[in-house]
């Protein structure tokens, strides 16, 4: 089992960026335990209030 990794989500545009989307497997595996600031996220609904992170742009990694 994985670590547990924390995100945050940055939901303004981004622009002129050269990141490619990563799905969300791929950036738990580069980056187990640590901090990853995300942008242009797509989400999947899981239930009326859930939402599960499927891929997105690294913006940074603490």
């Amino acid at each position: 089992m994985m670590g547990r990794t924390t995100i945050a989500l940055d939901r303004k545009k981004q622009t002129n960026r050269e990141e490619t989307d990563m799905k969300w497997s791929e950036i738990r595996t580069l980056y187990p335990d640590k901090f990853i600031l995300l942008g242009d996220i797509v989400e999947e609904k899981i239930s009326e209030t859930e939402y599960r992170i499927t891929e997105g742009n690294i913006l940074k990694v603490y």
